[in-house]
């Protein structure tokens, strides 16, 4: 053996040095090139105490303060705590910011103006009731307002503008995208008559579709507020601040195990779940700990600086007190109030009502008639305006449902059919290359199809399935939930899929197709009759306002009367002007009673004469007065802030605003700890504004 070595020895050494030289060759250029393209931390600014700002320390901290959990959108970086939507853009900081650097900022501005003109709000596409608007109408009326403000404004983006786009932050904050998207689908899931809309789990429903404070304001100003943060925090520390690295750590792992808590309720997160969910996050945004420290040091440098400057603010409770029994006694009112239904909103939805109160009652047309006509007589022309009661259990499930449950062997199975595979290749070109004359022709056609597409052959195949076994959708309605409900079916709905003529028949029957009942072949409903409705009721105004089929009985209405009222312009430019002659007497009654200056004015005053008349009669014999019928006015007790009309205990006020109220009685109080607390807020917020001004002269 030894002998061989030393025989091949040259031979061997040859070879070896050969691998040798390569291996350092490859390494050593490896390393070069590794070298060569290694990022560069460039210098983009010095910072108020004069040390050079570099791009990977501002764009790390970009990184933490990006997506906070308090931002409402689909993902959130449970390491901050919302410092830039809480500390920056809701305390108004982030405004003035905004405006100092208006120059900056305008080019990507005006690109979002433009996504904000053009916004369509959320609306449900089977249900026109359930919407993002009518939501907020009821928990933030704000947001409408705000929108209405939008639509007004000009097409260019100005610095009026940026006020606005705060202003829409500020109200989105309010009542956040989650909770709207929660509302929005309890709506949808209370009314089973309703088809569910598949878009509507994933839907972006938060305004503009705006999920981030990029979105909202673009990644210039988010860079901005990262600049302004290190600057403040270089202030903070000349001004004696302090922050340990210890208390940095520590303060983001609090921020974490917070964040846990928000998205587990009912659980309490270890020691350890916050330590994996924070390295966890950490590694998510690239940075390694000791950065993230770092970076979270300056954060809080910021925040005590600013937060200290709030709470540094001093209110005395005695003067606010003083203040208060001045200007605010507090007034104890019973307050009648129109129904909800009776509160109209334009001209328009006025002469729906009046058009509404004349097909339904007998008697005084510019008042409120109480004799109702008989609803059969009302439903042999206006059909819709009917309903009968029907005790029900509801059990529904989808079409997607139903094929979610057939397995991929079955969905294979048919795919590789000839018959079903011709049928497939007329709507997927991709297949139609492919002549599929065998079995294995079709089954590795299939199988050479992209992700994309074989996931919609997938889905056809399966609803295909569907459409073929309806015992399978008997299979799943057997196994899902029955609900109680009352439904209201009329003989005439172009809306709700659980009514109309031939509807109502089955139910009067019992028929038993009602087992799987279907209209559009992508809901079922399994319905069991419990007790039949029992003769028709009027279906209400404010119902069949909603549905938007008042508004085509109207019309019919105003388009008989349009050929005699000599209007050269077409019917559609002059509809309001119509309605205005066809209803001349009840316009003048309304006159009589408020100064009109628009059209909308009408519908804002059209029961001013009803309300005096019932003030006048509770004025002069409040025990006996009683309300009956649908139009009975709202009564409940509140407070008002000032009596600025000087009534006397017992006195009436006047009519106004849809309403009039009694005082009761009059106290003077102190302020509340609520009201001290509102206004030491103020005044924190006006402190921090200050502060800010301070800062953006040093910038």
């Amino acid at each position: 053996m030894l002998g061989f070595f030393r025989k091949y020895q040259k031979f061997f050494f040859v070879i070896v040095t050969f691998f040798i030289v390569i291996s350092f060759s490859f390494f050593g250029a490896f390393g070069a090139i590794m070298k060569g393209d290694k990022v560069v931390d460039r210098e983009i600014g010095q910072l108020v105490d004069g040390s050079v700002l570099k791009e990977q320390r501002l764009h790390g901290l970009i990184r933490l303060l990006q997506h906070g959990i308090e931002e409402g959108g689909r993902t959130a970086n449970l390491l901050n705590d919302s410092v830039i939507h809480k500390d920056i853009l809701l305390s108004g900081i982030g405004e003035m910011l905004a405006e100092h650097l208006i120059e900056k900022l305008e080019s990507e501005l005006e690109e979002k103006w433009k996504r904000v003109k053009n916004y369509a709000p959320y609306t449900h596409p089977y249900a026109l009731a359930i919407s993002a608007q009518n939501v907020w109408a009821q928990f933030c009326p704000e947001i409408n307002t705000l929108l209405e403000e939008v639509k007004q404004a000009p097409e260019e983006f100005s610095k009026a503008q940026l006020a606005l786009l705060f202003k829409l932050y500020h109200a989105q904050a309010q009542f956040p995208p989650p909770l709207l998207h929660q509302m929005l689908y309890y709506q949808q899931q209370q009314n089973e008559q309703v088809r569910p809309d598949p878009g509507l789990p994933q839907a972006n429903v938060a305004l503009f579709g705006f999920q981030s404070v990029e979105d909202w304001f673009g990644a210039k100003f988010v860079e901005e507020i990262g600049k302004f943060i290190l600057n403040a925090a270089c202030i903070a520390k000349e001004e004696g601040y302090k922050v340990t690295k210890g208390e940095a750590h520590v303060s983001l792992l609090s921020n974490v195990y917070r964040g846990i808590k928000v998205f587990m309720p009912n659980g309490n997160p270890s020691e350890e779940d916050a330590h994996k969910h924070f390295s966890s996050q950490l590694s998510h945004i690239g940075l390694d700990e000791a950065v993230a420290v770092d970076h979270w040091r300056d954060v809080l440098h910021f925040c005590r600086f600013f937060h200290e400057v709030g709470e540094s603010v001093f209110l005395d409770s005695l003067a606010l007190d003083q203040f208060k029994r001045f200007a605010k006694p507090s007034n104890r009112v019973c307050r009648y109030r129109l129904p909800h239904a009776l509160q109209l909103s334009s001209f328009d939805e006025m002469l729906k009502f009046q058009c509404y109160l004349e097909i339904t009652h007998d008697g005084d047309y510019l008042g409120l008639p109480t004799q109702m006509r008989a609803v059969e007589e009302i439903m042999d022309v206006y059909p819709q305006l009917a309903y009968k009661p029907f005790k029900v259990e509801i059990a529904t499930v989808s079409k997607g449902d139903v094929a979610a449950r057939i397995s991929l062997k079955e969905t294979w199975r048919w795919e590789a059919h000839a018959e079903h595979f011709v049928q497939l290749q007329g709507l997927f070109p991709a297949l139609s290359q492919n002549v599929g004359n065998t079995l294995e022709e079709r089954m590795a056609a299939l199988e050479n199809l992209d992700e994309f597409t074989r996931f919609k052959v997938d889905q056809f195949a399966r609803n295909a399935l569907v459409d073929e076994n309806p015992l399978l959708v008997d299979e799943l309605l057997m196994e899902a939930n029955f609900k109680g409900r009352t439904l209201s079916v009329r003989l005439k709905d172009e809306e709700n899929t659980l009514s109309g003529a031939h509807f109502l028949g089955l139910l009067e029957n019992e028929d038993p197709s009602l087992a799987r009942y279907s209209t559009d072949g992508e809901t079922f409903y399994s319905i069991r009759v419990l007790e039949k409705g029992k003769g028709w009721h009027l279906v209400s105004f404010d119902e069949i306002n909603r549905t938007g089929e008042m508004e085509e009985i109207l019309d019919v209405l105003l388009t008989t009367a349009y050929p005699s009222l000599g209007f050269e312009e077409p019917f559609d430019e002059v509809k309001e002007e119509v309605g205005a002659k066809v209803y001349a007497d009840l316009l003048q009654a309304i006159g009589t009673y408020a100064k009109i200056d628009e059209l909308d004015d009408y519908a804002h005053h059209r029961f001013d004469g009803v309300l005096h008349a019932m003030r006048d009669e509770l004025s002069k014999n409040p025990e006996g007065f009683v309300q009956e019928g649908p139009w009975a006015l709202d009564k409940r007790e509140e407070q008002l802030a000032q009596n600025r009309l000087h009534l006397e205990i017992g006195e009436f006020s006047p009519v106004e605003k849809g309403g009039f109220y009694q005082l009761l009685d009059q106290e003077e109080v102190s302020a509340s700890l609520e009201e001290i607390a509102n206004a030491k807020e103020h005044l924190k917020r006006d402190a921090k504004r200050e502060l800010m001004t301070k800062i953006l002269k040093r910038l």
